[in-house]
């Protein structure tokens, strides 16, 4: 919403926890929520691949006063307790 009414016009924000996390960790703090292991097919490497997933928000913090205030692991329980509402209600 800030970046809608405050923002800069034609600029984007990045909006993320502002840590650096490797897709290794993310699969196993999503195993960790979900309580079971996450099926993972593993590829070779490709150009452009990530090893690491982070979101720079300086400009959303500079500009919008934004500050991460959900961890990682919070965030994901929420979402997995979301999804798991969509689909007991069969809408998913």
């Amino acid at each position: 919403v800030a970046a809608a009414t405050d923002g800069t016009v034609g600029l984007a924000y990045n909006i993320g926890g502002g840590a650096r996390w490797s897709i290794r960790d993310i699969i196993a703090a999503v195993e960790k929520v979900v309580q079971r292991k996450v099926a993972v097919d593993f590829q070779p490497v490709q150009r452009g691949d990530v090893r690491d997933t982070y979101a720079d928000c300086t400009l959303a913090r500079n500009e919008l006063g934004f500050a991460p205030a959900t961890d990682v692991l919070i965030g994901l329980q929420k979402e997995a307790d979301w999804l798991a509402t969509i689909l007991a209600a069969g809408r998913g």
